[in-house]
């Protein structure tokens, strides 16, 4: 019965996934454009981010509710390492979104009708983004996989997540590539998806 919560959990965050690749889709924003009047599009992405939020929340608390099985304890004072990379790994998302526009990111600019909203021609790719392509991504996955306690539940949130990263990657690597065309696909060339390679320098 332990294990039940594992399979429950790659379950829920392949239910949140599709609801999240759902409302990404570039079909779903197009009728919502369509069929709405006034500027509702402005508000999307913020919406979007709402939903995104609410609907992991159940999701996270599965984790804690299902029956669970300890995996491993990473004990004192190796405890302390994993939780300073773990810090690490939450300042460099806050970067990384930093520089690709936070208010743009979580959709805030967009609502409240600020320039910085229409700056969406811009492919970054110094900072953070010249090392890898999907920064905040790399570093979401280093804080879920340095837990200090590692459950079968933790693992299977961890390996649904971590998929659904993937597979979601993929798709907004196409958006990308139709936005930037040839300049992306160079971008692409020459540095990694996550994870950075450090004998690679790009000029």
């Amino acid at each position: 019965m332990r294990e039940s919560g594992f399979w429950i959990l790659l379950l829920a965050v392949g239910v949140f996934g599709g609801i999240h690749s759902w409302m990404a889709s570039m079909g779903l924003k197009q009728r919502i454009a369509r069929r709405c009047k006034g500027n509702f599009e402005r508000f999307y992405r913020l919406l979007y981010n709402a939903v995104a939020a609410l609907t992991l929340l159940p999701v996270m608390a599965l984790v804690v509710i299902l029956p669970d099985r300890i995996l491993y304890q990473i004990p004192a004072p190796w405890v302390w390492l994993t939780v300073i990379l773990q810090g690490f790994a939450l300042w460099g998302m806050a970067r990384s979104m930093g520089r690709s526009g936070t208010g743009r990111f979580l959709g805030i600019d967009q609502a409240l009708g600020m320039e910085s909203a229409e700056l969406t021609d811009e492919l970054v790719v110094d900072g953070l983004y010249h090392w890898v392509r999907h920064p905040i991504y790399m570093f979401s996955l280093i804080f879920i996989w340095l837990m200090p306690r590692m459950s079968m539940n933790i693992l299977g949130l961890n390996l649904g997540l971590t998929l659904y990263l993937f597979i979601g990657t993929w798709f907004e690597e196409r958006k990308l590539e139709e936005a930037f065309g040839e300049t992306y696909k160079l971008y692409k060339k020459v540095t990694p998806m996550f994870f950075p390679i450090c004998f690679q320098w790009r000029k």
